[in-house]
């Protein structure tokens, strides 16, 4: 723990937001004397053992003149076990030692590391850089969010003015869009790693410009740090309207635009996006209790159903919401809401008047398949309802099945 606060102060220190409190430097300077004493004493009994955090640490503090040095024994006999072994490291370990290296007289090696990080990444203009191998088992307290962080400050220190350094950014905030990035240690190293690396985003931008047909949109109040604003926007009968939405800086932005019309249920499609997308099936058993695909024009009263959801999943997602509207029909077996393991994932199920809602905490990337049982109570013909799945963090994920009449005898 005295470590990850270390770390974290160290980052404010390096990036020249330590707060001026002597109460604040005394805490930092006796909590790095304690981690020597520790070191040294684990050093003397055991200089095989792993230093590389310790030395870490220390660098982000060179320059505080209150703060001791890290001991020279320990960081040459880091540096040189690096030296010689970084070759088969992790790539977290990588970007570490690299920095570790830049900071001790070792620059050319650091900028090898940094080509053979590369080599392990992967880029797409939509997706920005990263790297696969990294998964969410802790790296000092981080998942891959503040791995890939850790990697970012490295490559800004080693190769600052690099390509790769917006790339690596953009996917970290992208992770944001659908992701709760996690523990505390994650998300400041995150933070502290976006705000430091560049200063052109987080200059301060002109509003964008929405036009209709030439007419610029004007909205009534936009937020002054981030210049968010949401607009209606009236469209006339003409279906050639066209929007228009420029801006001049060059720095990343995020917009949608959302078309709302009331129409018949039985006349929605299917839709979908590459992120995220949704399928319903009615299973039920004939005579011999094997299970087939039930038609909507072959139900009949007193049936029991069961209603397949089936997900595919391009990212991972936090929070992400299935609702399954019911027909008036559908009468569901299991009446109380209850927490629910299945396929591997956790939500929380719940059943509504005329729906059955799904709650998902955490949504890794894959495909699932969720059911839940209902009984047919009563003739007649009715709207299916449709089923949607969406992502709370980014709406815009959002995918839903076609709608359609059945008919109960």
């Amino acid at each position: 723990a005295t470590e990850n606060v270390l770390l974290l102060m160290g980052r404010l220190y390096k990036s020249g937001y330590l707060p001026q409190n002597d109460d604040l430097r005394s805490m930092i300077t006796s909590a790095i004397k304690w981690i020597d004493f520790e070191t040294q004493q684990d050093y003397r009994n055991n200089p095989e053992q792993d230093y590389t955090r310790y030395i870490y640490i220390h660098d982000f503090y060179k320059g505080l003149k209150s703060v001791p040095t890290a001991n020279p024994a320990i960081v040459s006999t880091m540096t040189q076990r690096i030296l010689t072994s970084w070759k088969s490291a992790t790539v977290f370990n990588k970007a570490i030692y690299a920095s570790i290296l830049a900071s001790n007289s070792y620059p050319s090696v650091a900028k090898t590391i940094l080509t053979s990080l590369r080599e392990y990444a992967e880029y797409t203009p939509t997706k920005g850089m990263w790297w696969p191998s990294l998964d969410n088992m802790t790296n000092w307290s981080m998942s891959k969010i503040g791995a890939t962080a850790t990697i970012l400050e490295a490559f800004a220190e080693i190769d600052p003015g690099c390509i790769d350094i917006d790339r690596i950014r953009q996917w970290l905030i992208l992770q944001k869009e659908a992701q709760n990035w996690g523990t505390s240690v994650t998300s400041t190293t995150a933070i502290a790693a976006i705000l430091s690396t560049s200063s052109k985003w987080i200059e301060g931008s002109e509003t964008a410009v929405v036009s209709v047909n030439g007419i610029e949109i004007k909205p009534s109040e936009t937020e002054k740090l981030t210049g968010y604003f949401r607009t209606p926007i009236s469209l006339s009968e003409n279906k050639n309207s066209k929007l228009n939405i420029t801006r001049k800086n060059g720095t990343p932005s995020w917009g949608s635009v959302f078309y709302l019309h009331k129409d018949s249920i039985t006349s929605i499609k299917a839709a979908s996006c590459p992120e995220i997308s949704i399928e319903k099936v009615l299973v039920t058993t004939i005579g011999n209790g094997s299970p087939t695909t039930s038609y909507a024009d072959s139900l009949k009263l007193g049936q029991k159903l069961s209603v397949t959801l089936t997900l595919h999943v391009d990212r991972d997602m936090d929070y992400v919401t299935i609702i399954d509207e019911r027909p008036a029909c559908y009468e569901p077996v299991e009446q109380l809401p209850k927490p629910i393991f299945a396929e591997g994932i956790y939500f929380y199920r719940e059943n509504r008047d005329s729906s059955t809602r799904l709650f998902i905490e955490h949504l890794p990337k894959g495909v699932y398949v969720l059911s839940y049982d209902v009984w047919i109570n009563n003739a007649g013909t009715y709207a299916s309802g449709i089923a949607t799945v969406q992502s709370q963090y980014a709406p815009q994920f959002t995918a839903h099945t076609s709608g359609e009449r059945i008919n109960v005898k």
